[in-house]
């Protein structure tokens, strides 16, 4: 059985088309597609989690704050997934693994490997399947999900240091790392845009560079895109119930309160109000990351210059 290894990046429709293909796992399943319950259904990220070397937010809302924790809670989890696959293989000759956190928080060549190790042991091939994004648009998506979460800041003073040369946003350099581990020849790169997609559908699209499409008409398209960006006045209220009800209290507890309130603030339509966020730094993020971008492409898609369209 191969596997389909959708690592994201950030920012790039990752949630919907989690959401679609678990909302349309039975026909999946009949049609030789297994996905996972082990790893978590939707976002399978409790499989970057097990490997990924750092601490994060996922293991600490589990009450997960030390290796000793994290070892306890892994303790079966690859025996697990492995007889999982084991059952799967049985009548299915594809598994498709999504998480957009294998982008973020696989930063590391030695974790990276040891992913690689894992998955070859259990798989006949894998393909890693991979959107990008313009950057500067990434990054005003990205301090959006950042208030959902628990952030207080203006967007001004987001991310302010030079970050060109990180592994989030410098995706030849994240890139290169999982070429170096899986094989450039494994590594499936997509331009993000709506008008680069099929029907103007990224998960159509997904089939597609899965080598799926056959299966578009038997599939369920309907439902919304998922996850959107807050407007300018809804990261107003949710900055500020941040500040009145911050994600974890003096006990390091999780904040259900706050929670609640910005899932509300950021899902019923009364709110959308204000427009788009707007980021007065924008450009200069774009040309910040222009040489990089057009050495990215040349490596990767074949072709010599930055494709990613000037922000308006």
């Amino acid at each position: 059985m191969r596997c389909v290894l959708h690592i994201g990046t950030e920012k790039t429709a990752t949630t919907s088309i989690q959401s679609w293909l678990y909302a349309n796992r039975a026909m999946l399943s009949d049609n030789g597609v297994a996905l996972s319950d082990v790893l978590d259904q939707g976002n399978n990220r409790a499989l970057c989690a097990c490997f990924q070397p750092a601490m994060d937010e996922y293991l600490v809302d589990k009450g997960i704050r030390s290796e000793e924790e994290k070892s306890a809670y892994f303790a079966s989890f690859r025996s697990d997934f492995e007889d999982e696959i084991r059952r799967a293989g049985q009548s299915h000759d594809t598994m498709i693994i999504t998480s957009e956190h294998f982008h973020r928080r696989m930063t590391s060549e030695q974790s990276l490997a040891e992913l690689r190790d894992f998955l070859v042991r259990n798989f006949s091939s894998i393909e890693i399947v991979c959107y990008f994004r313009e950057q500067s648009e990434v990054r005003k998506s990205l301090y959006s999900t950042g208030v959902k979460g628990g952030d207080t800041c203006k967007i001004q003073d987001f991310q302010n240091g030079d970050i060109t040369g990180s592994h989030y946003y410098n995706y030849r350099k994240m890139l290169d790392k999982w070429s170096a581990c899986f094989g450039k020849s494994s590594i499936k790169s997509r331009l993000f845009g709506k008008k680069l997609f099929p029907d103007g559908d990224i998960r159509k699209d997904f089939l597609a560079v899965c080598g799926l499409e056959d299966l578009s008409d038997l599939l369920d398209f309907s439902g919304t895109y998922e996850n959107e960006s807050l407007t300018r006045f809804q990261a107003f209220l949710a900055r500020n119930i941040n500040k009145v009800f911050p994600r974890y209290d003096r006990k390091g507890n999780y904040s259900w309160i706050r929670d609640r309130a910005v899932y509300v603030v950021s899902h019923f339509r009364v709110f959308r109000l204000g427009g788009r966020i707007k980021d007065p730094r924008q450009k200069s993020f774009y040309m910040a990351f222009n040489q990089e971008n057009e050495k990215f492409f040349h490596e990767y898609f074949g072709i010599k210059k930055n494709l990613f369209s000037v922000p308006r």
